[in-house]
């Protein structure tokens, strides 16, 4: 897996991680949620 972002290390994982995971463990508002999902 290539680390084209340049994350520590200690980020990479060998496995794919779902949108959701993005956002499960911070406080967002619907708004910026639906921009999240369909902006990317």
């Amino acid at each position: 897996m290539d680390n084209i972002l340049k994350y520590p290390q200690s980020c990479i994982v060998d496995r794919s991680v779902t949108k959701n995971m993005f956002y499960k463990f911070i406080e967002v508002n619907p708004r910026m949620k639906a921009r999240f999902f369909n902006d990317m």
